[in-house]
């Protein structure tokens, strides 16, 4: 069963995690990353609507040790477990994905992330939810321009649903 997030609480975790500034360097080390996460069928109020009526909530989150921004945010993101992150109550599509990253490969902000593992989605909508967390969270820096995802050498749109 959910722990069901206040409205209140999903609209400051969107305001306050998505504020205007300048984007940090994907490169940089740091203890803490913003990681995207998926209030459920609540219309895009929580945050940018997606696929499903839901809303993508970005979310801070501190690493267990200083790491590259972007390595950092994806080992976060990609080390939830459980189908609803503790800390903020939203919902993770990758929960249930044994994956973990092989490679970060970066040409001119072009970045292409090798993941080891599959894919296991729950329901026919966690399709277009993991796409956009695992997008959202690699295209937040300033300095990614483009980004792939590969599941052991598969392009990630391949082993997904189409849209």
């Amino acid at each position: 069963m959910r722990p069901r997030a206040r409205p209140a609480l999903a609209v400051l975790l969107a305001v306050f995690s998505c504020a205007p500034g300048p984007a940090p360097s994907a490169w940089s080390r740091t203890e803490a990353a913003r990681i995207f996460l998926v209030e459920l069928h609540d219309g895009g109020v929580g945050g940018p609507r997606i696929g499903c009526g839901d809303s993508i909530v970005g979310v801070e989150v501190a690493l267990p040790s200083p790491r590259p921004a972007l390595r950092g945010a994806l080992e976060a993101l990609l080390a939830i477990d459980t189908p609803y992150h503790p800390a903020s109550g939203l919902y993770s599509a990758l929960h249930a994905s044994p994956l973990e990253i092989r490679r970060l490969r970066n040409e001119e902000g072009r970045v292409r992330v090798d993941l080891a593992g599959w894919v296991e989605l729950q329901e026919a909508c966690d399709g277009p939810r993991v796409r956009e967390q695992l997008d959202r969270t690699a295209r937040q820096f300033s300095d990614v321009s483009a980004v792939e995802f590969w599941v052991d050498g598969v392009r990630l749109d391949s082993v997904l649903p189409p849209r």
